[in-house]
């Protein structure tokens, strides 16, 4: 049995059970986990809706069996009401009560007898539901950056906006998601102990400590890195044919994972738009596009907008246009570039000729305290970006052609 770290925020917990000796020892497991905090309990389903509203619970453990109104019933009657995350708990293990339980909103099943790790285990998914961390102001924010193509500086920009997010009393956490060709570990200079194919194989996806524990802290103790498979066929297990569970949805499981442990979350999304990487930028409550000022780096840009808003329904809230690279002696036509990109730039990067120095050592800039306009920017951008009630992106502008005459 293991035990978790104390939590500044316990989750609180209502126990219903008509059974006393049972609510008994669903207490006396809890408190073996600091994270979950028993704030009451309840006989029946009458009792439980009532306590929820004046307790206002994070999660439920719900017995089944209920006199008055069944535990199915008062389980749709809370989701409903109150928002509260509902785990089940049953003698009976067949199939149709889990589905009606399911259906009424519960996000997990327990056939008794189960043990402390498994109801922890249990209350630590419901615990990690996006819904109930939004309402308790829990949900880490993730921002995925995406290279219009291949040498814009997308690994980079997403390096240092999660140095920029971290710091070593707390880390961010900066995620690998090119599954087939990441190598975002050399520009940090460390060696991963965890990445996705493990974490598939470990069945961690779900385990938000888990994986917390198994990532390789970086950048002077400010980033929490999850690393790419280190062989590109291995991508297969975690969004391809090779996936222990056809069709599941690893990458998203994995992520949703990081935001529940609160806190900056930076992926850099690679490019191209195979399964995982979809569903990282799906997940990602901001993506930031990178281009660079010429002509065909844009039109790959506009092409990546145009899927990020049609394919995935991104808003301009959610998007920002990152330039990079550009002369600060002889900057871009601004208007023109905007107007091409159908959106404003957020952030303006001019060239930095350090950068690729401090990659090749795998000493960024930042950890060098050297002076940068480019660092500059990017910290600026990640303070707001980041901070709590933060301004959102411009709506973006109409499209126009990016040169007259021209693709």
């Amino acid at each position: 049995m293991v035990t978790s770290s104390p939590v500044e925020t316990p989750f609180k917990v209502l126990v219903v059970d008509d059974a006393p000796a049972v609510r008994e020892t669903v207490k006396k497991m809890l408190e073996l986990y600091p994270e979950f905090q028993v704030v009451g309990e309840a006989a029946d389903g009458p009792e439980a809706v009532a306590a929820c509203q004046t307790l206002q619970p994070d999660v439920v453990v719900m017995d089944v069996n209920l006199p008055t109104v069944d535990g199915i019933r008062a389980t749709a009657e809370i989701v409903k009401r109150s928002g509260a995350a509902v785990v089940m708990i049953s003698v009976e293990g067949e199939t149709e009560y889990l589905r009606r339980a399911m259906k009424a909103g519960a996000k997990d099943y327990l056939v008794k007898p189960f043990s402390p790790d498994g109801l922890a285990e249990a209350l630590r998914r419901a615990a990690g539901d996006r819904a109930l961390l939004e309402r308790r102001g829990t949900l880490g924010k993730g921002v995925a950056v995406v290279g219009a193509r291949g040498g814009v500086g997308a690994s980079t920009l997403a390096l240092y906006l999660a140095l920029s997010a971290g710091s070593p009393e707390k880390p961010s956490y900066l995620v690998d998601g090119d599954l087939e060709l990441g190598g975002l570990e050399l520009l940090l200079d460390v060696e991963p102990l965890l990445t996705w194919d493990e974490a598939v194989q470990k069945g961690w996806t779900r385990q938000p400590e888990k994986i917390r524990e198994g990532l390789v802290e970086g950048g002077e103790g400010r980033v929490k890195f999850l690393g790419a498979p280190p062989l590109p066929h291995l991508a297969d297990l975690v969004d391809g044919p090779q996936r222990p569970e056809a069709g599941r949805a690893y990458v998203r499981e994995t992520l949703e994972s990081l935001y529940s442990l609160g806190g900056p979350v930076v992926i850099d999304a690679g490019r191209g738009f195979r399964e995982g990487q979809l569903q990282a930028l799906e997940a990602a409550q901001e993506v930031v596009v990178v281009t660079t000022p010429g002509v065909h780096a844009v039109a790959a840009a506009r092409k990546v907008l145009l899927v990020l808003e049609e394919g995935l329904g991104k808003t301009g809230e959610d998007l920002a246009v990152a330039v990079n690279r550009y002369d600060p002696n002889q900057p871009p036509p601004w208007s023109e570039l905007e107007e091409a990109l159908g959106r404003p730039v957020r952030l303006r990067l001019p060239v930095e000729p350090l950068l690729p120095v401090a990659a090749d050592e795998g000493k960024p800039l930042l950890l060098q305290q050297r002076k940068s306009r480019w660092l500059e920017a990017v910290e600026a951008f990640a303070a707001q970006t980041f901070a709590e009630g933060g301004d959102g992106p411009e709506k973006p502008r109409r499209f126009l052609p990016w040169r007259k005459g021209g693709r």
